[in-house]
């Protein structure tokens, strides 16, 4: 009876698991938008959950968890995200209970906390990989941008009517952020469109955003051009990518000649050797 009660639990969790490891659909630009504006003034109404949710410490992990969820583009609340953790920790931890409870519970009880150690640094691990992912993909979205708004700039157009025009002829995660900061800051003049931005760029770790927002704010305090410093921030950004292949493609040399020297050339040397080994072993008998 233990067993198939750990076995159905397990397969529970498992398909919890599985759901939440699929990761969500494309969400609408508007939907995403009030999913979060929704779980950021949502409030909890149990008094001890929102006395634990008043805590420095768990203050500070639940806005380092928003932020990763943020960056790796997933629109789910903190919370949703801590039981989907603890749903594949647990199918993870069912198992190896089982099987340590056939020895004594001591086994059992390590073998478990084993497997929630292990699923929940999976876990962080794949969300934080989803992050850095998602980076790269913005960079690399971010530099035909950064040239697609200078084309825009030197044809007359004003900075936002530039990146509008761009972000309206072009489809991408960084397009559509760039359209929701736009329309954001045509509705509301709580804070400006480059103060946004620079929000954004910090939250996302891309300081080549953060330039931008910095040359287009300095335009509008002083008055100075920006096709030049959205020009030198698009070839810096393709400097530093095409430093980034070359050590790429560096490392992938190296990964690729020690397989090569074990797979070919050690059976070539054993194949031109073999006549001498033999000749060598007769006159040794």
């Amino acid at each position: 009876m233990l067993v198939t009660v750990a076995a159905l639990a397990a397969g529970t969790c498992v398909a919890l698991a599985v759901s939440g490891l699929a990761g969500p659909g494309p969400v609408p630009e508007a939907l995403s938008w009030l999913r979060r504006r929704r779980s950021a003034t949502a409030r909890p109404r149990l008094a001890v959950v929102s006395a634990w949710q008043s805590h420095p410490v768990a203050v500070s992990g639940l806005q380092r968890l928003e932020l990763a969820l943020e960056r790796a583009g997933r629109p789910e609340a903190p919370p949703r995200f801590l039981a989907l953790l603890a749903a594949a920790s647990l199918a993870l931890a069912a198992p190896l209970a089982v099987i340590g409870a056939q020895r004594d519970p001591l086994t059992a009880a390590l073998l478990a906390a084993l497997g929630v150690g292990i699923g929940a640094a999976a876990m962080w691990g794949r969300l934080l990989r989803a992050g850095r992912v998602r980076r790269r993909r913005l960079l690399a979205e971010l530099a035909p941008t950064l040239e697609l708004m200078s084309l825009e700039l030197s044809g007359g157009n004003s900075p936002h009517g530039a990146i509008a025009a761009v972000t309206a002829r072009t489809d991408g995660e960084l397009s559509r952020e760039l359209r929701r900061l736009l329309a954001a800051a045509s509705v509301s003049t709580a804070a400006s469109f480059e103060s946004r931005l620079a929000v954004m760029a910090e939250r996302l770790d891309l300081p080549p955003l953060a330039g931008l927002a910095a040359v287009m704010a300095t335009s509008r305090d002083y008055g100075s051009g920006v096709g030049q410093g959205v020009r030198a921030l698009a070839v810096d950004l393709r400097r530093a990518q095409r430093r980034e292949v070359i050590a790429t493609s560096r490392r992938a040399l190296t990964r690729v000649l020690l397989p090569a020297g074990v797979g070919v050339l050690l059976p070539f040397m054993a194949i031109l050797l073999f006549p001498a080994v033999s000749t060598l072993a007769e006159t040794f008998r």
